[in-house]
């Protein structure tokens, strides 16, 4: 779907626009106040963006953590094979 400037304008609230700035800048630590059972807002559906960008940066630190223990493991293993080695 295409907006053209006529239909982003009801949108830009100043709110909406800087949450907006802060997301693009990567500041994920923003609270956006909404009002009970708005699930329609645009504020709202920015809450859950930042939301599932939030866990996705955890989740690729979480994956990026196991990478960098897996490379440990193997590097150690590659060590003591290469001492195992020598010695024989």
């Amino acid at each position: 779907m295409k907006l053209g400037k006529e239909d982003i304008h009801p949108l830009g609230s100043s709110v909406a626009m800087t949450i907006t700035l802060k997301v693009a800048g990567g500041d994920l630590n923003i609270d956006i106040e909404t009002k009970r059972n708005d699930h329609g807002s645009v504020l709202f559906a920015m809450q859950n963006m930042v939301n599932n960008l939030k866990q996705i940066v955890f989740q690729t630190k979480e994956a990026s953590n196991q990478v960098a223990t897996a490379s440990d493991q193997i590097a150690q293993a590659n060590q003591n094979l290469s001492q195992s080695i020598t010695e024989q």
